[in-house]
């Protein structure tokens, strides 16, 4: 059987230690979110979309609505170990200072200040810095790569 030369393989892959030595090295509002991309393999907008309403009331699975899902199809997803544990702490963090100074909570999972995360290249690559990497070498879609890589192990 005749194979063919593969040129689209995916490439940037991060092992758990080196993400974890990023993650220590971002902003505290992006750890988390970091690491549930990590953990999930969700795409950083899937993640940065989750509200709340998305989490069943006994903590135990999230639901990627279809408008947020890139295939258009809702994906569930349980939620053990490191996951749940990242959701509880998104629980007790979801109250926020507004500018006029009152407390409120944020619909979103994760947030800054209310609002969902945005855009983080300029975070993650002044953590990789820190953590001693080259700038190219650790990428954010490298966890998505990296967690499917893992579950098929």
């Amino acid at each position: 059987m005749k194979l063919f030369a593969e040129h689209n393989a995916r490439q940037g892959f991060v092992e758990r230690a080196d993400f974890d030595t990023v993650v220590s090295r971002l902003p505290v509002y992006l750890q988390d979110y970091a690491r549930f991309a990590y953990g999930s393999g969700w795409r950083k907008g899937e993640v940065a979309t989750l509200e709340w309403s998305a989490v069943d009331t006994g903590t135990t699975r999230v639901t990627l609505r279809r408008e947020h899902s890139k295939n258009g199809e809702p994906r569930v997803l349980p939620l053990v170990g490191g996951l749940a544990e990242i959701i509880v702490r998104r629980r007790q963090d979801r109250a926020y200072t507004t500018v006029t100074g009152e407390t409120a909570e944020s619909r979103y999972i994760f947030h800054r200040r209310g609002a969902p995360v945005g855009d983080f290249r300029k975070a993650w690559t002044a953590a990789c810095v820190a953590a001693g990497f080259a700038k190219p070498k650790l990428r954010p879609t490298a966890t998505r790569r990296s967690t499917a890589r893992a579950s098929r192990s």
